[in-house]
């Protein structure tokens, strides 16, 4: 089980902006509320030997199409915070709908966490189904956030 904070990066935000956010991640990553947030989510929902461990997923898609483009001022901004940086895993809109016919197209081999880096699937089983099945995305809203992960059945 792995909390994952998605954020749809619509090329909007300036990097001052995106500085900003992933600065209020890595205060959440380190402070007790957030680690005691985390921790109480993980055993709420099953877990016997919990860790405030999760990941921010990136979906990106750049104002004038240079998706990569994008990637790259993403990824910068998060390279200032050491906490978040090892967290965030970014695709683009474009890979995702190349996918978007596979079974399970978010645990797709479409996620870095590099610029130029190479594409990860968003789990690590071998064969996300038998791990996943029966899918159970639970969700959590807190104000206009929403935070989604799988559960492992």
């Amino acid at each position: 089980m792995l909390v994952c904070c998605v954020e749809m990066d619509m090329g909007t935000m300036n990097k001052k902006q995106l500085r900003a956010k992933f600065a209020r991640y890595q205060v959440w990553a380190e402070c007790d509320i957030g680690k005691e947030y985390l921790l109480n989510l993980y055993r709420r929902h099953g877990a016997t030997d919990p860790r405030p461990t999760f990941r921010v997923l990136v979906v990106a898609k750049d104002r004038c199409d240079n998706d990569e483009r994008r990637v790259a001022e993403v990824l910068a901004a998060a390279s200032s915070f050491s906490a978040v940086l090892h967290r965030t895993w970014i695709t683009t809109v474009t890979r995702l709908k190349e996918r978007q016919n596979d079974a399970l197209p978010l645990g797709s081999a479409v996620w870095r966490k590099v610029v130029g880096g190479p594409d990860h699937p968003l789990f690590p089983a071998p064969d996300i189904r038998s791990w996943c099945e029966p899918r159970q995305l639970v969700r959590l809203s807190r104000g206009a956030a929403q935070s989604q992960f799988w559960s492992p059945k």
